[in-house]
């Protein structure tokens, strides 16, 4: 350093020094010391061989006069096979499966993780459906926040494969058996997908921290929380639930554990030292819904409302300001008035009395709906002849899942809904309300390998599917459109085919006179029209491609797209099919399939390079000359 110095006419000295509290050391370095004393709880896998024998083992009761299900196997892709022999062969070593002879079989798919790697998993259903559902009663959710009061320190602990590690009772391994064309198997360890499995891990772990709970240890299902009022008690409380899992031969996954955090979220709260708050996520869809700018969007959104008007009082006179701008003939002026009783209704719906504190008693409704590009829920709870809402949902679809048949969309609103609201839902019957008839058969109809992991999902709750037309289902209804409002941009449609767009317009009387309806509200609530600034919209009715699409009117602007999505080279002139689901995700006019058939018939390119499908014609015959004259009377 001296040397350095010598070097330069000036030279300024410091010395830095890393300031941390005293105790924050000693916090790192005890649960170092910890993590590395029961480093064995925390393996890259599970240990082969069966879990430790323990008292509670998974049961399977099946009801009385029932026939074993059993169904062939699923046709599989040769690398789905491939991957097939090689988890058997690890399942095997592990110990964790066994060859079979049992009666039972049930199929088995793959289904992709998020790393791209696939997952084995069984088809349980039809075993499901003959299952008598344990009834062991899951933890109340309000007495395991109450006790964390004054808890300053936090940790979570997340078990490897939690259900892996539970054996299943000696009588019920055949019930098990799943059918592959390498042979026939059972499993000796709790498979996923079981419909008793979350209540049986439930037991397990109260009865291994029967002593811990409401100490300082809270349990549910998978889900261990350890809570301490210092740190020097937490690592006492720490070591004793890591000696028990120990003891148990019980595994964690330390990359999902959390260690002496001041902050963690559990069972839907946000807990610190501060108290217990709810996750705004319950609420945080209705308080940020967009600004209505449109009549149908008030409509949607009074629709909402009214579902629930007997829990806000006064709604005529707060909502005032709204419906008077769905009257006939008046002017769409959304003003401070507006503003104020729209930001009114919105709090009115977060807080109580509206929202209601689940209990145990009342039994738990899910209301779902799909729109084109979002899924929307409602959690309520039915007690004392009432019915009000718990929590609200409303989720984007994105990429692919915007091209999901719409029976796939209903029914991923409810994988979404039953997994946000877990907590609440295991272990309770829950009604499931669908505007979307099909569902209602889900458990038992085959499905493709895509929904193979929400079928294991579904198996873990006690599901009654009832349709609900769609008319009727508002509530839900109106939270899977939030995210459609506003979706059409009009901001990225370039300056010049906006400037053509609006003399077609001009030169177009039937949407001239469409855009005059919708500006003086002439249109009734079922139309699908509306104004986006100053160009035209269009929805289209439930069944159809369900997404905002700007109108076309004759003239340039349609020619310049049919030219676009046809013509183009990035377009590769596809056929009439192609074409009319390429444009009608963004636009739409009046008779639109019949102009592209048109236009894609008469496109010589296609006419001179695509061959024909005609069958060839034979080779030509002369026909035989007739003997005689014939003749014939009607």
């Amino acid at each position: 350093m001296k040397k350095e110095a010598a070097k330069t006419e000036e030279c300024y000295l410091g010395m830095v020094q890393e300031v941390k509290k005293d105790k924050e050391k000693t916090e790192d370095r005890g649960i170092e010391n910890i993590l590395e004393k029961y480093q064995d709880v925390f393996p890259s896998s599970l240990p082969d061989g069966l879990p430790k024998k323990r008292g509670i083992e998974h049961q399977i009761d099946l009801k009385e006069d029932h026939i074993p299900p059993s169904r062939s196997p699923y046709r599989l892709s040769w690398e789905q096979n491939d991957e097939l022999k090689k988890q058997l062969k690890e399942l095997i070593e592990k110990q964790h499966i066994e060859p079979s002879i049992s009666p039972y079989g049930a199929p088995v798919m793959f289904v992709k993780k998020a790393d791209g790697s696939m997952r084995m998993c069984i088809d349980y259903r039809a075993l499901n459906h003959i299952t008598v559902k344990n009834k062991h009663p899951l933890p109340l959710i309000d007495e395991q926040i109450d006790q964390l009061a004054g808890a300053k320190f936090f940790s979570k602990i997340d078990l490897r494969s939690g259900y892996h590690q539970v054996r299943i009772n000696a009588r019920d391994i055949e019930k098990t058996a799943f059918n592959t064309k390498y042979g026939h198997f059972q499993f000796k360890v709790m498979p996923f997908g079981l419909c008793n499995a979350p209540g049986t891990f439930q037991y397990l772990m109260q009865d291994i921290f029967k002593d811990e709970l409401d100490q300082y240890v809270a349990v549910y299902i998978d889900d261990i929380l350890i809570f301490s009022k210092t740190y020097e008690e937490h690592l006492k409380h720490l070591d004793a639930v890591l000696m028990k899992l120990k003891k148990n031969g019980l595994y964690g996954k330390l990359s999902k554990c959390e260690f002496a955090m001041k902050q963690v979220e559990f069972l839907g709260y946000v807990i610190d030292q501060h108290g217990v708050q709810p996750r705004d996520d319950k609420v945080k869809v209705v308080l940020q819904w967009p600004k209505l700018n449109s009549v149908p969007e008030i409509q949607s959104f009074m629709g909402f409302v009214q579902y629930y008007r007997k829990f806000i009082e006064g709604l005529s006179q707060i909502s005032l300001p709204l419906t008077e701008l769905t009257k006939k003939n008046k002017k769409f002026t959304w003003g401070e008035e507006q503003q104020r009783s729209f930001d009114l209704l919105k709090e009115k719906l977060a807080s109580a009395p509206v929202l209601k504190i689940p209990t145990r008693t009342g039994r738990f409704i899910v209301t779902t709906d799909a729109s084109g590009s979002a899924v929307g829920a409602v959690l309520e709870q039915e007690e004392d002849g009432e019915t009000r809402p718990v929590a609200y949902l409303s989720q984007k679809l994105n990429g692919s899942q915007l091209n999901w048949s719409i029976r796939d969309k209903e029914l991923y609103a409810i994988i979404v809904a039953i997994t946000k609201w877990k907590h609440y839902l295991l272990g309770r019957s829950i009604k499931v309300i669908t505007d979307h008839k099909t569902i209602e058969t889900f458990g038992k109809a085959e499905f493709s390998s895509r929904i193979a992991k929400w079928s294991e999902i579904w198996a873990e709750f006690d599901i009654e599917v009832v349709y609900k037309p769609g008319k009727t289902n508002k509530a839900a209804d109106a939270l899977s459109r939030i995210a459609e409002i506003n979706r059409l941009d009009i901001s990225r449609i370039e300056d010049g085919f906006q400037k053509k767009l609006r003399r077609d317009y001009e030169k177009d009387e039937k949407i001239r006179e469409i855009i005059e309806n919708v500006q003086n509200q002439e249109f009734s609530s079922d139309n699908t029209y509306k104004m986006k600034g100053d160009l035209l919209s269009f929805s289209t009715q439930p069944g159809d491609i369900d997404e905002e699409r700007l109108v076309l009117p004759k003239g340039e602007t349609r020619e310049i797209i049919l030219h676009d999505f046809h013509d183009a080279p990035v377009a590769g002139h596809q056929g009439t099919d192609k074409v009319h689901s390429s444009i009608a995700r963004h636009y739409y006019w009046p008779r639109m399939y019949e102009d592209i058939k048109k236009y894609v018939s008469s496109c010589a390119t296609c006419q001179v390079a695509k061959s024909s499908t005609q069958a060839p014609g034979g080779l030509a015959r002369p026909l035989p000359i007739p003997q005689r004259k014939w003749d014939m009377q009607f």
